[in-house]
């Protein structure tokens, strides 16, 4: 079994009774002093960590999506006689409640706990049937356990092929986080449960995803320039500038006209007062001179006993000239 890479150093933390806003993987991205500089992996030392990841016992638990309804999707209609077993396992997730801890902003930002609306964009995306293109990429910010991007890189991988990818039509998932140790002990724990039974060899893996751990605004520095078709975002929006350095995020990487932002989130957080409505004010406030975002309600999650979530579909598009109507 795998001894988590944060350990002694870091010890047991006690998850405590905080605020139940207080959880995102959002560093401030305006602050122009780097504190915890991005690195981006190379590809040689991501095949080699997940060769031997996948050689070491992972202790698991399956998520249940939906505990109280059967699922409306084609695929787990089907029984095992239909489907090889490899395929029909639900997703998975890596144990870690014995290691949650309270966030300490610019320290350690929640990625060991699974927040709910990361399970809301994988009910959204298995019920409307959201995927990526072949050729496609796709970013998750603040990833932690990146169950909706280990979702979509196990359907792509299905559709698209499981053997090695032509590089002119590779599909690409990179997976972000501000702590290092959450990526090595939990993405990446979590993209080989979910799909290192996919392809032949595990280290195949590192064709599919980039990973990198480091500062938001440093982050986007290393992409400069760097537009992706899909943004992903989960509970990163607990305060007011969590929600602008969201937003300031998908406006610089979101491809523009045809790439889609999907941000799972509360409407509101008490007592830190972020959610969606400081969202869609983020957007309207950070309009630049040639882009700007449209935000849009896709999904709201309203079980008449807890905070309501909403799932907002964001768009980026070029600023029309008020005077002829044209883009800039």
């Amino acid at each position: 079994m795998f001894t988590f890479n944060f350990l002694p150093e870091e010890g047991k933390g006690e998850t405590s009774a905080k605020e139940e806003a207080v959880g995102a993987n959002t560093p401030a991205v305006e602050d122009d002093e780097v504190t915890h500089p991005f690195v981006l992996w190379k590809e040689s030392d991501l095949e080699s960590f997940l060769e031997k990841r996948a050689s070491q016992e992972i202790v698991y638990q399956d998520i249940e999506l939906f505990p109280s309804q059967e699922d409306d999707s084609d695929d787990d209609k089907n029984s095992d006689d239909d489907k090889n077993s490899d395929e029909d396992h639900p997703l998975r997730r890596v144990c870690m409640e014995q290691y949650e801890k309270e966030i300490k902003p610019g320290v350690y930002e929640g990625g060991l706990q699974v927040w709910e609306c990361s399970l809301d964009l994988i009910r959204y995306f298995q019920k409307e049937r959201i995927g990526l293109a072949k050729g496609s990429s796709a970013l998750e910010l603040g990833c932690g356990h990146a169950l909706p991007s280990c979702w979509l890189l196990r359907e792509a991988i299905r559709t698209h092929g499981r053997t090695s990818q032509e590089q002119e039509q590779s599909t690409t998932v990179v997976f972000v986080d501000y702590n290092d140790y959450v990526i090595e002990d939990v993405t990446l724990s979590n993209i080989i449960l979910n799909t290192g039974h996919l392809l032949p060899n595990v280290k195949q893996l590192a064709q599919w995803i980039d990973v990198g751990a480091g500062d938001w605004h440093d982050m986007s520095s290393h992409f400069e320039g760097r537009r992706f078709d899909c943004i992903i975002a989960a509970e990163t929006t607990y305060t007011p500038q969590a929600a602008k350095d969201t937003a300031q995020l998908l406006l610089r990487h979101l491809t523009i006209d045809a790439g889609i932002g999907w941000v799972a989130s509360k409407r509101y957080y008490f007592g830190v007062g972020g959610g969606t409505d400081a969202l869609r004010e983020a957007a309207q406030t950070l309009q630049g001179d040639e882009y700007s975002l449209q935000v849009e309600t896709a999904s709201v999650v309203d079980s008449g006993a807890g905070n309501i979530r909403e799932i907002l579909k964001v768009t980026c598009h070029r600023r029309r000239d008020s005077n002829t109507g044209t883009a800039k």
